[in-house]
């Protein structure tokens, strides 16, 4: 089996996250694949020039002889979500009816989360020591497994 894959990315820009697709996608893929989970071996994502320099060097090549290639890894620190938990959380957002509101707030134009700023910058105004209170989507629902 395969040790690892390297996509190549259509541009020079080179994405944030491979999972930043639409769920709807996800869910087309997980479908076709039968699995929710992550692949089990390393994905490197490398820019469209970087690609096709590893295209050339691989087509050059002698049948059989193996081709390096260099990278440096940079530490991720982004919380990686497979698709089962972001469909679990999804879940748990609509039935706690927290994922309602927010809709209906989006809905009425409210800016979510400007409530949070504008209290921190009227406690540094007034010199007083602010906490948020908020959660992040990291902590919500961090507790169920």
């Amino acid at each position: 089996g395969a040790a690892g894959v390297v996509v190549v990315a259509d541009s020079e820009n080179l994405p944030l996250r491979v999972t930043h697709e639409r769920l709807c996608a996800r869910v087309a893929t997980a479908l076709a694949f039968r699995t929710c989970s992550d692949p089990p071996i390393p994905l490197l994502v490398v820019s469209r020039q970087a690609g096709e320099e590893l295209r050339a060097a691989i087509r050059n090549a002698q049948r059989g002889s193996p081709v390096e290639l260099s990278v440096l890894i940079r530490q991720d620190t982004y919380p990686a979500r497979s698709l089962g938990w972001e469909l679990c959380f999804g879940c748990v957002l609509m039935g706690s009816g927290v994922g309602l509101m927010y809709g209906l707030i989006e809905l009425a134009g409210v800016e979510v989360g400007a409530e949070f700023v504008a209290a921190q910058d009227k406690a540094e105004v007034m010199d007083i020591p602010c906490i948020c209170m908020d959660v992040s989507m990291d902590g919500l629902c961090g507790r169920l497994g």
